[in-house]
């Protein structure tokens, strides 16, 4: 959290202590955050490359990474790698299409969430986000409920 909302040092400082890292069995490992919380900070091109690698690795090798990833990539700013990642994930499409198979439960895709949460802000006003949501029968999920989404009432 404090990462996202523009403390960035402040998350370092405590990802960097051994005695404040929470403990999670289902990581991809501290260095990959630590790698995200330096690029947040610093902003440099540098740090930003090497996030992103940890980041793409993590999606390619570990299964349960690919979403997660993908929305870490965003807060980098890079909307169209992680469009890339979400279009294979979600719709079986691109390159990412062959790295994971696609999420679902009884026909139902899974863990749709993250597409909304602040860090994730990059892509909605994406034409490619937009298609995504589409064929993933969001959009008509929404028009059928008569609702609206929460990100398209920001001001």
């Amino acid at each position: 959290i404090l990462a996202l909302t523009g403390r960035p040092e402040t998350a370092l400082a405590i990802a960097s202590d051994p005695a404040t890292r929470p403990l999670d069995p289902h990581d991809d490992g501290p260095d990959s955050r630590i790698l995200w919380l330096k690029a947040l900070a610093s902003g440099s091109a540098p740090d930003v490359g090497r996030a992103l690698d940890a980041f793409v690795a993590s999606a390619r090798n570990i299964e349960h990474q690919a979403l997660p990833s993908a929305m870490t990539i965003a807060s980098l700013g890079r909307a169209d790698l992680s469009l890339d990642i979400l279009e294979g994930y979600f719709l079986g499409r691109g390159e990412w299409s062959a790295v994971h198979p696609r999420p679902t439960r009884g026909g139902l895709l899974m863990a749709t969430h993250p597409l909304f949460q602040p860090h994730a802000a990059v892509l909605w006003p994406e034409a490619r986000f937009q298609a995504l949501i589409d064929r993933m029968g969001l959009e008509q999920y929404w028009r059928a409920s008569r609702s609206l989404p929460d990100y398209r009432r920001q001001a």
